[in-house]
């Protein structure tokens, strides 16, 4: 998987961000359509997927923008913390 112009991620068929995450969460017994996963490119797409609440990063690829359920802030402008805000706040919701 191409994660950015100059990167390639290279992983097992089976394993990805979003199987990563379903593990975690069951192993901390959180129900999936609680959890918000923040993405920028690509390989976030599994992530997407799987979670009660997506956000892609308003700097992020085009395509990862289309997949995501909420638009943050980009990263220069706190968007991470603009997201985390919003989701515990109720306006990021499933």
């Amino acid at each position: 998987m191409k994660s950015d112009v100059n990167c390639i991620d290279i992983t097992g068929a089976d394993v990805n961000e979003g199987s990563a995450i379903s593990t975690l969460s069951s192993m901390l017994g959180v129900e999936m359509k609680n959890v918000m996963v923040l993405g920028d490119s690509e390989t976030d797409a599994s992530m997407f997927e799987v979670t009660g609440v997506s956000a892609a990063m308003a700097n992020g690829g085009p395509q990862v923008i289309r997949m995501a359920r909420h638009i943050a802030p980009s990263n220069n402008e706190h968007g991470v913390v603009t997201a985390v805000q919003r989701f515990v706040s109720g306006e990021y919701h499933p």
